[in-house]
Order: structure tokens, then C-alpha cells, then sequence
């Protein structure tokens, strides 16, 4: 859903180790983790109404004849959504006699993705939720896979012996740059207006999202993440 592969950690400051050797396992740690961590954050009405509203897009693939698309069916490419005018559609997605864009900057597909937006009339841009969770996911899984320990920290061993090294500086790292994506520099007492994060984006686009709320209690976007809004607290080494 969120496009979160082994292959987005084989570099640093977020690289994991040895991923090929279990990538089904991975990829089930990775599924299972974003939607804790994002159900804690979102809340479970608007994580379904998100994870509902992105499975009606589909991204678009390349398809061969006689498994085009339907007449009718419709997918995303980037933050925008098309829909097929032909019967068997394995055209590219351009405007015309194939394909016409129905809808610009979609909202579930702009939260999914990221977008540039303005907030008090300052330029401001959401990262998107896969920068945001690859460092989520890079600090759990260094928490759960730490292998063989001392009462020191991690044992690493190199051509000679073994040097102790603490695993607690990496996950403190990917853990606090998650909760700089989610709540931004607040943590450290700064104004909302420095760094927005994905509280920010949702509050500044917050009637995007009204017309979910208007038949149940919360009527609003701004009383549900005042009331249902969780952002992750931050971490340091003394919290492990």
C-alpha cells in the first residue's frame, strides 16, 4: 500500500542489513507495523476511511491485450486519477481518445504521496508517508532484531574479535525522525508554523476530509484530530 521495500534500506542513515535473506518476513513486519503505528496516529475511523479510499485507486500498470482496462475503470498515477474510455485499454495514460483525467491532486493520493500546499500564505510541503515510515519502520526493526547482546550493547564482530557498540543511538535516530514527520519540530517547543508534519498538513487542509465526520459525532476534520489525533512521542536512549 505504502510501496515500502527492502531495497528503500540499503543505504544510510536507515540501512538494514541482510533483508534478502527473509523478504517475505520483512515485508510482513513492514505491513503489520505501518498499520499499528499509523492506527495509533490516525485513529481507526480515518486509517479506514484512508486505507478504504486508496484501494479504489489502484496506480496504474502496463497491461497486454486482452486484459486491458474496462471501459469505466479508473487509476492513479502520481496524485491524479483517470479513467478509461475504451474497452481492452492497454494505451498509455495520456489525455485523449484512451484516457481522460478525472480528478486533480486527489486527497487520499496527495496524503498517501505528499504534496507542496500553503499555510498562512508560507509554502509548505508534505513529505508523504513513505519518507515519513521508512525511518518508523528502520527504528523498530533495529529494536527487534538485535542479535546477540552484553551488558554493554550489540556485539559486531570484525577480522580480529568483537567490539561493543549500542544499537540505542540507531533507533532513538529513526524513531525521532518519524516523530518529526508526524508532529514536526513542536517536539522541541518550536512554533507549528517552522515545520508542519503530517499534523500540519491534515489541519491545514482539514475541510478536505469534513464531509467523513458530518453524519457521526465528531461533525468535523478539526474536532476529530483535536479528539482522535496521537502523534508518537520522541524517544532518547534512556527510554530503551
Amino acid at each position: 500500500m505504502f510501496d515500502i521495500v527492502a531495497s528503500d534500506f540499503d543505504v544510510v542513515p536507515f540501512a538494514l542489513p541482510n533483508l534478502d535473506k527473509a523478504p517475505n518476513s520483512f515485508a510482513n513486519f513492514v505491513d503489520a507495523n505501518i498499520e499499528e503505528q499509523l492506527r495509533k496516529v490516525l485513529g481507526d475511523f480515518f486509517y479506514d476511511a484512508f486505507i478504504n479510499g486508496l484501494a479504489l485507486l489502484p496506480a496504474w500498470v502496463q497491461k497486454v491485450s486482452p486484459a486491458g482496462y474496462a471501459i469505466g475503470a479508473q487509476v492513479s498515477i502520481g496524485n491524479d486519477v483517470w479513467e478509461s474510455l475504451t474497452a481492452d485499454n492497454v494505451a498509455l495514460v495520456v489525455e485523449g481518445i484512451n484516457w481522460h483525467k478525472v480528478e486533480i491532486n486527489n486527497r487520499w493520493l496527495v496524503l498517501k504521496n505528499g504534496a507542496d500546499y500553503t499555510y498562512n500564505s508560507f509554502p509548505r510541503k508534505w513529505v508523504g508517508m513513505h519518507k515519513m515510515l521508512v525511518p518508523m519502520i528502520y527504528s523498530l526493526y533495529t529494536a527487534a532484531n538485535v542479535k546477540q547482546q552484553t551488558s554493554l550493547g550489540i556485539v559486531v564482530a570484525n577480522s580480529e574479535n568483537s567490539e561493543v557498540v549500542s544499537a540505542g543511538d540507531n533507533i532513538v535516530r529513526g524513531w525521532n525522525k518519524y516523530v518529526d514527520f508526524v508532529y514536526g519540530a513542536e517536539r522541541w517547543g518550536f512554533s507549528l508554523n517552522m515545520f508542519m508534519g503530517l499534523h500540519g498538513y491534515l489541519y491545514s487542509v482539514k475541510a478536505y476530509f469534513d464531509d467523513l465526520f458530518a453524519a457521526n459525532a465528531y461533525k468535523t476534520m478539526l474536532v476529530y484530530l483535536d479528539t482522535e489525533f496521537c502523534p508518537p512521542v520522541s524517544q532518547n536512549v534512556f527510554d530503551l
